[in-house]
């Protein structure tokens, strides 16, 4: 079954905690563009009434490279003598906050701000330009730094970006923006809410500076977001609250998925609904695992409430440890995320599908596994649980006779399957799908090498009906 990171998403039983390593939610490093620093924004900092000395505030945005091609981007904040921010390159699979100094000469000191210390970087701004030395601290290793004002769309003037990051010191957020010319608008959510926030405003083209104001469902404002695209893929800013009292940092980084609620369509619960929510664990710095489970509304209170106990196990939990950690670097993290997605969206019964995608190993690894909720009982099961022996030899036939076409051979061990006939064993993973029959999920390994990839045999309701065991298979397999 082809794993569904787009759209949305839980993990398969295990959750995180499985031999395999696991993996974050992260997205692969950031392609940035080549050199060029931006505008300067200063901000008097509020200071005591009487005679004091004002400190001002300066932010710099920079574009360049590290030796002869590693691209960079990078925000600078100076207040005082201090030096503050963050920077993203090539390479690197998240962007690492900066710290150091900066003198009234233009020199610049900055150290990464990471668990086991980060590279060194010694420059001199001159006007909009950066130049000076970026040394590793574990190697030694000295190279040139070069920079120039930002460009924070150098290719793509256009784009849509799912994104994953903070808001406060903790907060842990996903959002959506989809920038058009000078027009950016979107959305964003709490990790653990099920409403969305809707976003709107303009960017800067030059410069990649937005301004967004935040509204609930009901239109009236609640925030307001400051914030720089350093690429499309990074945005670092502030949000603050409508009358401005508070104000609090926040950074978004790309992601692969922004989950989204499913409106379902049932007849006896007009108006339910399936909701992401969000579990995450870090074991180290560059170890960590994301699960995304579903929960329901809109039924009857103790079918509620079964489900979604039911939804958030079938999940599994969002937990890494040591041993699946060991190995994982900024240049190799180790990062599982388990998302969910629905097959089926109408009727009583509503077809959910778990997957599981991990970078550890020799190549990154992905399962899935479907269930089927009963949204009047509140019972969640697995559609083989209805399948008798005597049916599953006869849907092996079937699926033995489906592959063969599919691959256009007379023998599937003739192209690397491993058997032939198949046997998908007492738990062949069946899932309901909208058309009202079912498919077969073969995950990589089960029947075929890796390299032959995952497999899925449609089943239509005609077919399905005779091979399951239940006094709900009318409505189970419907005949259109």
């Amino acid at each position: 079954m082809r794993i569904m990171l787009l759209m949305l998403g839980a993990v398969a039983a295990a959750g995180c905690s499985r031999s395999t390593p696991p993996v974050p939610d992260a997205a692969p490093p950031i392609q940035l563009p080549a050199v060029a620093a931006s505008s300067v924004r200063l901000q008097p900092l509020p200071v005591p009434s009487g005679p004091a000395t004002e400190v001002p505030r300066v932010t710099m945005s920079f574009s360049g490279h590290i030796g002869k091609s590693a691209a960079f981007a990078m925000e600078l904040e100076r207040a005082g003598d201090r030096a503050s921010g963050i920077l993203t390159s090539e390479g690197r699979s998240h962007p690492v906050r900066l710290r150091g100094t900066w003198r009234n000469d233009g020199a610049i000191t900055l150290d990464e701000v990471t668990a086991k210390g980060g590279s060194h970087i010694e420059a001199k701004l001159k006007g909009t330009s950066l130049t000076g030395t970026w040394k590793d601290k574990k190697s030694k290793a000295s190279q040139t730094l070069s920079a120039g004002p930002l460009v924070p769309f150098p290719h793509e003037k256009d784009f849509a970006q799912a994104f994953v990051g903070t808001l406060g010191k903790a907060t842990r957020i996903r959002a959506r923006l989809e920038k058009k010319g000078l027009s950016v608008s979107g959305a964003y959510r709490y990790a653990r809410s099920r409403d969305d926030l809707k976003l709107s405003g303009t960017v800067v083209e030059d410069t990649g500076k937005a301004a967004l104001t935040e509204t609930d469902a009901k239109g009236a404002i609640t925030g307001r977001f400051e914030a720089t695209f350093l690429t499309p893929a990074l945005l670092t800013g502030t949000w603050m609250s409508p009358d401005g009292a508070r104000v609090l940092p926040v950074t978004l980084e790309r992601a692969e998925a922004y989950p989204e609620k499913v409106v379902l369509s049932i007849p006896d619960a007009p108006g339910a609904s399936m909701a992401p929510q969000e579990s995450y664990d870090q074991a180290s710095p560059f170890c960590s695992c994301t699960v995304f489970y579903p929960q329901i509304d809109g039924l009857k209170a103790a079918a509620k409430k079964a489900l979604n106990q039911s939804l958030q196990q079938a999940a599994g939990p969002a937990k890494m440890d040591r041993a699946q950690c060991e190995g994982a670097t900024e240049e190799t993290p180790v990062f599982e995320e388990g998302s969910w997605s629905i097959s089926r969206s109408k009727g009583r019964f509503i077809g959910v599908v778990f997957s599981t995608y991990s970078s550890g190993g020799a190549h990154p690894s992905f399962s899935s596994e479907c269930r089927v909720a009963n949204t009047s009982s509140g019972q969640l099961f697995k559609l083989s649980s209805l399948v008798s022996a005597e049916a599953r030899a006869k849907l092996n036939k079937l699926v033995t006779e489906r592959l063969r076409a599919t691959h256009k051979v007379q023998d599937l061990t003739e192209i690397g399957f491993y058997q032939d006939p198949i046997d998908l064993g007492a738990e062949p993973d069946l899932c309901l799908t909208e058309d009202g029959g079912m498919k077969v999920q073969i995950d990589p390994y089960e029947v075929a090498p890796y390299v032959v990839g995952d497999q899925e045999v449609a089943v239509s309701a005609a077919e399905a009906r005779p091979l399951v065991t239940s006094p709900d298979a009318d409505e189970l397999f419907p005949l259109h």
